[in-house]
């Protein structure tokens, strides 16, 4: 498996200096996050109401119940009318919020309800006109991610819509999570039998160096062996990942460490760094370098992750 270096006397100097400072100072800020990734969903459910006379809507990994908050925008003219259409189920791994959403389903007085299941281990008879999956890819095992989106396709009515919305970059420091980038995210849809319709990214307003991508996909038959093919490449699909994690983490880490030499205008180590020395540094850097450097230890910790998961590929392989 391809490895991040040990670290150097670089990495330990911007440990020395860094870690927990930006992270610890970091608010999420929820509204700008469910404006960023409810965008797509929103117009979707909206065209689905106003064009349907009944509307089956799936949310994978509803967690809260987060995405029913866009039905607020239901709320002019004749909202009962228009919101019975309307028939939710949302699915979770866990419990934990579930008596939220289900207080959701009853303020917007909409038929629905919330279960506990697995997204990798689905077979409903429905066939759904909406499916979402919103901030709930990097929470998914990375191994069961082409099963998730095979089976989410083809519970898909003819002309419905499965919408896709998450960070295309490391942000929240999480254990065990892995952020799918937006262009590899699509390659995976196109071997599962979906069509893209629609992909966008947009930029985090307050976070620096944060995106979030909204993808709208469509059915569409896909070749037999397709999927297989998918599965026998998957370890070069997470073997590319993993060297690009680690030629970011390594541009990172050359950037910040150029910088701090450049700021004492010499190659320093820890042992001649004074503590005035460490004042004069820290005063020099910018909220975008302590975001840099927090981006730098969520992808080792991404890094660590992949390495498990080909490992855990490589065994199940092995097997058949």
């Amino acid at each position: 498996m391809d490895k991040i270096k040990s670290p150097s006397n670089g990495e330990k100097i911007l440990d020395d200096l860094l870690k927990g400072r930006y992270q610890k100072e970091r608010k999420i800020d929820k509204s700008e996050i469910n404006s960023k990734t409810l965008v797509m969903l929103k117009e979707v459910i909206i065209n689905a109401v106003n064009s349907k006379s009944k509307v089956l809507w799936l949310d994978i990994g509803c967690g809260d119940g987060r995405c029913l908050e866009i039905l607020e925008v239901f709320n002019g003219k004749n909202p009962k009318k228009t919101l019975a259409k309307i028939r939710y189920l949302g699915l979770d791994s866990s419990s934990e919020f579930k008596s939220r959403t289900e207080e959701l389903i009853k303020k917007y007085n909409i038929i629905g309800e919330c279960k506990k299941a697995e997204a990798s281990k689905l077979r409903l008879k429905d066939k759904y006109d909406v499916i979402s999956m919103i901030l709930v890819l990097h929470e998914m095992d990375p191994l069961e991610i082409p099963i998730i989106f095979k089976n989410a396709i083809k519970m898909l009515k003819e002309d419905g819509r499965l919408i896709i919305s998450d960070f295309n970059d490391p942000y929240e420091p999480e254990k065990n999570i892995l952020i799918w980038k937006e262009k590899e995210i699509l390659n995976i849809i196109n071997y599962t039998g979906g069509l893209i319709a629609k992909s966008e990214l947009s930029n985090a307003e307050r976070v620096p160096n944060v995106k979030f991508y909204n993808i709208d996909v469509r059915k569409f038959n896909v070749a037999k062996g397709q999927f297989k093919c998918l599965m026998n490449d998957y370890d070069k699909i997470l073997k590319l990942k993993s060297l690009d994690l680690i030629t970011e983490y390594r541009q990172i880490e050359d950037h910040l460490i150029n910088k701090i030499y450049t700021i004492m205008e010499k190659k320093v180590t820890i042992k001649n760094l004074s503590h005035d020395d460490r004042s004069f540094i820290l005063s020099k850097f910018t909220d975008d370098d302590f975001a840099l450097y927090d981006r730098k230890e969520l992808i080792k910790e991404q890094h660590m992750l992949i390495d498990e998961k080909r490992f855990e590929l490589e065994k199940i392989i092995s097997k058949h």
